[in-house]
């Protein structure tokens, strides 16, 4: 019975001890569990509060790198718009005015390379000019005495002629005539590059009046039919010089090669105005339409291997340099029939 007692006795103290460590690990638990809570209420309020941080941060950079993008890509736009109004100036011959470029370093080496490209062409320029002049001037005088020479042959004044010397006589009347032809082509093509200085515009039906009388009186328009298509736009205001010059060259060209008819057209176009002429020749093959504004360009076609039907001279290049001085472009199409638009855009008139 005393064993008995003694063995309850320790089962006794040993269930309190246990109930006391689990009670314990109960309050620590409890304790932990708070001590928890509390520690991620205060991360939650941290982050909330970083997050508001974050984002007034971000409402206020966002505005400021949009406002520094902006100017950036204003200053950049306007250098380049300045780069760009330097190369316009190139392109169409204004050599008087100079050029010069502000900002960085680099903008400022370009902006004298520029320079000196626009000395360097003007120099050319005028000794192109120079060197036109002075070629067609030594040209005349010779020929002026061949005419002179060949008229006095046909009015048989120094005696009659027999049908060998009229047809050599026919043949050196038809070569003066075309030198003659040639050195007033040169004179206009040295002076299609000051075209832009003369501002006079005149009306589309104007302009379309004065060339139908022009070429009434051509003996390759005889027995052509020229027509013209203006859709209402005959009180349009064009540029006078460079666009009669254009039409003159194109619109004689198609009378050259046309078989029965040539048909000239004005009309608006995307990015400004057109003049578009088609004829019902043969028209240009691909190299010809590739190569036909290269001044004296020659190319003989597969169907007829002669003169008549060879594209030479310079009428389609001093048509291509007043389409330039328009600001505009002189398109040659590979197709039945030959087709020659003018492009050009009209600005301020």
């Amino acid at each position: 019975m005393q064993q008995l007692q003694q063995t309850m006795q320790l089962h006794t103290k040993s269930d309190d001890t246990f109930a006391r460590i689990w009670r314990d690990y109960y309050q620590l638990t409890d304790t932990l569990k708070v001590d928890l809570e509390q520690a991620q209420q205060q991360l939650d309020a941290h982050i909330v509060q970083q997050q508001w941080l974050f984002f007034i941060g971000l409402s206020v950079l966002v505005p400021l790198l949009a406002a520094v993008s902006i100017r950036l890509l204003v200053k950049v736009r306007s250098k380049l718009s300045a780069i760009e109004k330097a190369t316009d100036q190139l392109g169409v011959g204004e050599w008087e005015k100079p050029i010069a470029l502000s900002g960085s370093a680099e903008l400022a080496k370009l902006g004298a390379r520029l320079n000196w490209l626009r000395l360097s062409l003007k120099s050319q320029h005028e000794e192109q000019d120079t060197f036109l002049r002075h070629v067609s001037h030594e040209l005349k005088t010779p020929l002026a005495s061949m005419v002179e020479g060949t008229s006095l042959l046909n009015e048989q004044v120094l005696g009659a002629l027999n049908a060998q010397q009229t047809r050599v006589l026919s043949i050196m009347d038809k070569s003066a005539l075309q030198l003659k032809a040639l050195i007033e082509d040169l004179l206009l093509f040295s002076g299609t590059a000051k075209l832009t200085q003369l501002e006079q515009n005149k009306p589309c039906g104007e302009l379309k009046t004065e060339l139908q009388q022009y070429f009434a009186d051509l003996p390759m328009a005889q027995h052509k039919q020229l027509s013209w298509q203006l859709d209402d736009l005959e009180q349009l205001s064009v540029p006078l010089l460079p666009c009669k010059l254009a039409l003159t060259q194109v619109i004689s060209n198609a009378l050259r090669f046309a078989e029965h008819h040539v048909e000239v057209s004005f009309s608006k176009a995307a990015d400004g105005y057109q003049f578009v002429i088609t004829d019902d020749g043969q028209g240009f093959n691909e190299e010809a339409a590739s190569r036909a504004l290269e001044p004296f360009y020659k190319g003989a076609d597969q169907q007829h291997n002669n003169e008549a039907h060879m594209h030479s001279g310079l009428g389609l290049s001093i048509a291509h340099e007043c389409c330039k001085a328009m600001s505009g472009a002189l398109i040659i199409r590979a197709q039945q029939g030959g087709h020659v638009t003018i492009k050009f855009g009209l600005g301020a008139a």
